[in-house]
């Protein structure tokens, strides 16, 4: 699951209270690749 590991590093975020925000690519503007790529190691 290397692939999501590396765009949580990339772009994720961390907020206040220590949340974690990854919406800028998996909730409001959906990444199509890294949805097939984690699919295939689901």
């Amino acid at each position: 699951m290397n692939c999501i590991e590396e765009r949580i590093l990339k772009d994720g975020i961390v907020k206040e209270g220590n949340v974690l925000k990854v919406d800028s690519f998996l909730n409001h503007q959906m990444d199509i690749a890294l949805f097939s790529e984690m699919g295939k190691e689901w």
